[in-house]
């Protein structure tokens, strides 16, 4: 439900608000929202901070990362490096974006001029290890999380995936692109074309190994690459397969595993533990943390765990100003969404929301807000917003809560 300086509980803060507005002459600032969802209320901001998040979407109604609704309105938006045409509806759950924009202070709310999302290795699948949760693609070893969300026909869960089956994976990787923890795996027409990332190797003309794979460039555009192909180059590979393990590459990028920050550049990033020294100095992928005393930490820091870290770069080096520790179990309320209800089956307790892309369930456990819908989901109606909270299993989210959003 959208707050306004109506709302009883926000009269006080409205009035401070609007006061330093006229003092400062602070810009009113309006937060869109994609996807066909309801938006955060414009309110006056006094201040906000220019910012990096880099991380998995797990929701809509603008776009929601590490916690923060992101108005998407004016996002130029670029998918895997193709062009600069994206639309908010090319956005989906689980797929990991960068975005550049500015966080609002004091509020989880803020603006995106640009979102970047790259997925991380498409191909078929090689080799499936269910009681590791791990599957093979093109060299990279791909972790099946419970947060991992699941796409295309008929892909539920790793136990709906089979051999030779193409994918897309989106995920948080390690240090090399060799390993990568998944937070969204997609079901693909059968394509032979194919998308990698990882750690140049045996560099020879016109050749490199990337995750035990050959890559020919001869013909390759390269881009970012001002002496040429190295051995250790980060980079990211279009093409097609030749065979079971060669790739003749349409294009090359060099690449950072994360996003090219600026002196002074504050970071919003969820990530993947790669090297760990101490719990005040680690690695997420290649990005070097180091954790002050002073930084807010929840949860134990290790080799290998989620984590999410804020904080601003000094020389190179992320410190940080707070460090939350991921759990490995889906929170009940990890996702939300904000968005106009595109069908629903009662009889299924489904409801589809963004045009049929996203799936909501419902069930015993669901809790329906009584002030909007006081008679649970028999108030739904297609063509309502509703909002919802809720963990995503496979394909879809179970809602834990459901009201209406005006």
């Amino acid at each position: 439900m959208k707050a306004t300086c109506f709302d009883r509980h926000l009269i006080q803060a409205c009035t401070w608000r609007l006061a330093a507005a006229a003092a400062l002459t602070a810009v009113l600032v309006a937060c869109g929202g994609g996807g066909g969802g309801s938006s955060p209320t414009a309110t006056p901001t006094a201040a906000a901070t220019a910012t990096t998040f880099s991380g998995p979407i797990t929701g809509f109604g603008s776009v929601i990362v590490n916690g923060v609704r992101i108005d998407d309105n004016s996002a130029a938006i670029t998918l895997d490096d193709d062009n600069g045409g994206g639309r908010d509806a090319d956005l989906k759950l689980g797929m990991v974006v960068d975005i550049q924009g500015e966080h609002d202070n004091g509020a989880q709310t803020g603006r995106a001029t640009s979102i970047s999302s790259h997925s991380f290795v498409q191909g078929p699948i090689s080799a499936i290890n269910a009681a590791a949760n791990q599957l093979v693609v093109l060299g990279v070893v791909v972790t099946v999380v419970p947060g991992t969300a699941f796409g295309g026909t008929n892909a539920t869960s790793l136990a709906s995936l089979a051999l030779n089956d193409s994918v897309e994976i989106h995920g948080l990787p390690d240090a090399t692109g060799s390993k990568v923890t998944a937070t969204r795996i997609e079901r693909i027409p059968p394509t032979n074309e194919v998308r990698l990332v990882g750690t140049t190797q045996s560099v020879t003309t016109g050749q490199f190994t990337l995750n035990g794979m050959a890559v020919q460039y001869t013909a390759a555009s390269l881009v970012n690459f001002p002496n040429g192909v190295t051995n250790g180059m980060t980079v990211r590979v279009k093409g097609n397969l030749s065979g079971p393990s060669t790739i003749v590459a349409s294009r090359i990028r060099q690449i950072n595993l994360v996003p090219a920050l600026a002196e002074g550049q504050r970071l919003d990033v969820k990530g993947v533990i790669s090297t760990f020294n101490s719990s005040s100095s680690f690695s997420i992928a290649t990005l070097r943390v180091t954790v002050p005393s002073t930084a807010t930490v929840s949860g134990t820091p290790a080799l290998g765990t989620r984590v999410e870290v804020k904080g601003t770069m000094v020389q190179g080096v992320l410190v940080a100003t707070q460090v939350e520790v991921e759990n490995e179990n889906e929170p009940a309320e990890a996702h939300e969404l904000h968005s106009v209800i595109a069908a629903i089956d009662k009889s299924q307790q489904t409801l589809t929301l963004r045009d049929g892309s996203v799936v909501v369930r419902w069930d015993g456990t669901t809790v329906f807000d009584t002030a909007t819908l006081p008679r649970g989901a028999d108030d739904l109606v297609a063509g309502g917003k509703v909002e919802v909270k809720g963990r995503l299993t496979g394909n879809a989210v179970l809602a834990s809560r459901i009201k209406r959003d005006n």
